[in-house]
């Protein structure tokens, strides 16, 4: 089996997809990288084969890995969600301009894409944090701490209205809280993906 490392050949001592990916991993962490994406055979691995890989002979003939400097994959993984919460904007304003006209079945599935992208948002900082094994809540100068509660209110909020009906708290909870969280929350996220893609970067209380 043949295993390469951002195009680099690398030398298993046994030819199995295990053996394979523990070179491949190892090889990355001495680099200061990690893993990002795995093929084989053309394809992309499944959850059970990275997790149980096969230590048989022959059961794999090409993987392919790529590996990312962590920082950096947090850094675009926010700004990642920066995108994705300019376009949430208008998601939201459909949905509470839906329940204003009395159109409450058509609010149903921007309400649904609404929490699900904070959901997504809030989840890229748990897996950001766990990556760099910082708390990324916490770095100045622009910290989601506060905002992440303010978050877990709105959204709490939004669901208490949406379980009682009570419409016109719905659509204001849409329409201007969680509306102006997001665009304080873009903000912070981008100050917060240019402090990490920094090159010298060792943010304020934070060990690197």
């Amino acid at each position: 089996m043949q295993a390469f490392l951002d195009g680099r050949e690398l030398k298993p001592d046994r030819p199995t997809l295990a053996a394979g990916l523990s070179v491949g991993v190892r090889t990355a962490e001495s680099a200061g990288r990690i893993i990002v994406e795995a093929w084989l055979d053309g394809r992309p691995l499944t959850g059970d084969e990275l997790e149980q890989p096969s230590d048989l002979p022959g059961a794999a003939f090409k993987l392919e890995l790529t590996s990312a400097e962590p920082r950096e994959l947090v850094a675009t993984t926010l700004l990642d969600a920066v995108a994705a919460l300019a376009d949430l904007d208008q998601t939201q304003r459909d949905a509470a301009k839906a329940i204003q006209q009395g159109k409450t079945q058509d609010a149903i599935e921007p309400i649904r894409q609404t929490v699900e992208t904070w959901t997504s948002v809030r989840s890229i900082i748990e897996r950001g944090s766990a990556i760099l094994s910082i708390d990324l809540s916490n770095i100045e100068p622009a910290p989601l701490a506060p905002l992440i509660q303010d978050l877990s209110r709105d959204l709490a909020a939004l669901k208490d209205a949406l379980e009682r009906q009570d419409w016109s708290r719905l659509a204001d909870c849409l329409a201007y809280e969680l509306t102006e969280r997001s665009a304080q929350w873009r903000e912070a996220l981008q100050k917060l993906a240019l402090r990490l893609a920094a090159p010298t970067t060792n943010p304020k209380g934070v060990q690197t």
